[in-house]
């Protein structure tokens, strides 16, 4: 899968791609940016539209893939110890 240029995205889509990355759903979406339904199904569409994707794990993909989401880190320090 070759680097394609897209459309950037703005904050609030990127906000809203970051959320569902996390495994939100629709509903808590629309509660934590203050929305209705209709209008994270809105931003949904959008995003999936920039992106050319075909589905919102695939937008979640292209968006890791082009650097516009992060992976974070984990923090090792709560890892269990593994016995040596």
């Amino acid at each position: 899968m070759g680097l394609r240029k897209i459309i950037p995205l703005d904050e609030k889509q990127i906000d809203v791609l970051m959320m569902v990355a996390e495994g939100y759903t629709n509903e808590q979406i629309a509660e934590e940016i203050d929305r209705n339904i209709n209008t994270v199904k809105h931003i949904l569409a959008a995003i999936r539209y920039k992106l050319e994707a075909k589905n919102m794990p695939h937008a979640v993909a292209l968006a890791y893939h082009h650097g516009i989401l992060l992976v974070k880190s984990p923090d090792r320090s709560e890892w269990p110890k593994v016995p040596r």
